[in-house]
């Protein structure tokens, strides 16, 4: 079947085409639509808050191109010409792909600061060049026995995909198509993916203390990017098809399922078959009340970087909720339970430090995260539910950041697991910092709109729908 849309959606979705099933694309290689940048004619932006993002940036590059790279890594002494990243699994691949798609979004924008760093523009971007090469190569599209098919692998391909797609014309011809193999691989890997939920549709808790928000946003993101970047393949609406079904789902609250407000041509409860977030906003995960799952929603957020890059408008299904889980993080206050300390809201009036009402089992460092939800709502009118606008809490939450880094000559960001126990907690930050800079480049050059025109669904296909 073939779409059925309106002459502007249809020139819209001739972008979010793939092949039918992952055997096509041998036959007819899709076709990468580079980033136009002569169209992006403003420089990054020089207010406060753009400024503090700036430097955050500025720190994890130099952290990226020096300790990390060359002592924690050890890459530099690898003469190779693919990195061994000594495994496929999650702590092997994904600090190495946030790392490549913070350093190629600072080397594009003009952001990066060689004399900041110690490390000059030429040898960052070659750094930046080994990891895409590499990650790309080591995919299992590319090599066997490589990375991907995980459940977290779409992220890692996004990342690096994000990278290579900024430093397209330096890559080679056969980089460009094994970036092109692992893209298209981890988007077809979700075609007959069941999409996950914490309640289902009756309200029943079916996943009792792991939300399934974060999961389907971090997996809709190859999608995004996939629809972003490679258009005209046979069958234009599958990928695109997934992609909106979870991103719809990744935030959906109880009272989504009687949701009539319809979004590309459904009513969103058309869209669900249950729920993964509180009515509030908030978000169950690790068994407890936990912000940092709710901050997570600026992956879904992160479509307006992608299709504005793309020179496309953002469906308006990426912004699902995203102001109501940012309102969870400034206005829902919450009572305390007698061994905690006294309630409120996660974030705190005049202050850095954030509130977590049933703890935090990862530890309670993490501000980055939270400055970069901050700056995406400031940028993309998500903060118009709160007290304060976004740029109130990106001031407190990015200065913090910017303190927690001038601790260290290097600019990393923790000083110990106490602060943050994630294994790519430092990757994390520049992913972060990465992200919410983009977005304040991306509004500067107005390059952000959205569009909700009509999409008609296809036959349910696969075993797992």
């Amino acid at each position: 079947m073939r779409l059925s849309l309106t002459p502007l959606f249809t020139a819209l979705f001739a972008v979010f085409s793939m092949a039918a099933a992952p055997a096509a694309s041998a036959q007819t290689p899709a076709v990468v639509v580079p980033i136009n940048w002569s169209s992006f004619t403003v420089a990054y932006p020089s207010d406060a808050n753009a400024v503090l993002q700036h430097e955050i940036l500025k720190n994890t590059n130099k952290y990226a191109v020096t300790t990390w790279y060359q002592t924690a890594k050890k890459f530099a002494d690898q003469t190779e010409t693919h990195l061994n990243f000594g495994g496929i699994q999650e702590g092997s691949i994904r600090p190495s792909a946030a790392q490549a798609v913070a350093l190629a979004t600072s080397l594009k924008l003009g952001l990066y600061d060689p004399a900041h760093s110690g490390v000059s523009l030429e040898e960052a971007k070659e750094i930046t060049l080994k990891l895409i090469r590499s990650l790309a190569y080591r995919h299992k599209a590319n090599s066997e026995g490589g990375w991907g098919d995980h459940w977290q692998s779409a992220l890692w391909a996004r990342y690096a995909g994000t990278a290579a797609w900024m430093l397209w014309a330096d890559l080679s011809p056969t980089d460009q198509e094994y970036v092109r193999k692992m893209i298209e691989h981890e988007a077809n890997f979700l075609i007959t993916f069941r999409t996950p939920y914490y309640r289902n549709s009756e309200g029943t808790v079916i996943s009792k203390g792991d939300s399934k928000a974060e999961e389907n946003s971090w997996r809709f993101t190859i999608l995004q990017f996939a629809t972003a970047m490679m258009p005209q393949r046979p069958n234009p609406d599958i990928w695109m098809q997934k992609c909106l079904e979870l991103m719809i789902s990744a935030y959906s609250r109880p009272s989504d399922l009687a949701n009539t407000t319809v979004l590309h041509g459904r009513p969103a409860k058309d869209w669900l078959k249950g729920s993964n977030v509180e009515e509030d906003g908030t978000v169950i995960n690790h068994n407890i009340i936990h912000p940092d799952y709710c901050a997570a929603v600026t992956q879904n957020v992160n479509a307006a970087n992608l299709y504005s890059l793309a020179g496309r408008p953002t469906p308006q299904a990426a912004l699902f909720n995203a102001d109501i889980a940012y309102r969870a993080m400034a206005d829902v206050k919450f009572a305390s339970p007698p061994h905690l300390p006294p309630g409120g809201t996660v974030y705190i009036e005049g202050s850095s430090d954030i509130y977590y009402p049933q703890g935090n089992d990862w530890g309670t460092g993490r501000r980055m995260n939270y400055a970069a939800f901050d700056g995406m709502a400031n940028a993309f009118g998500l903060d118009k539910l709160t007290k304060h606008p976004g740029d109130y809490w990106e001031a407190l939450h990015a200065l913090a950041v910017l303190k927690m880094q001038g601790r260290s000559k290097d600019g990393r960001n923790y000083l110990s697991n106490k602060e943050d126990s994630f294994t790519s907690r430092e990757e994390a930050v520049s992913d972060a910092a990465a992200r919410v800079c983009l977005s304040k480049w991306i509004i500067a050059n107005k390059a952000f709109s959205l569009t909700n025109e009509g999409f008609k669904l296809q036959p349910p296909k696969g075993p797992n729908h």
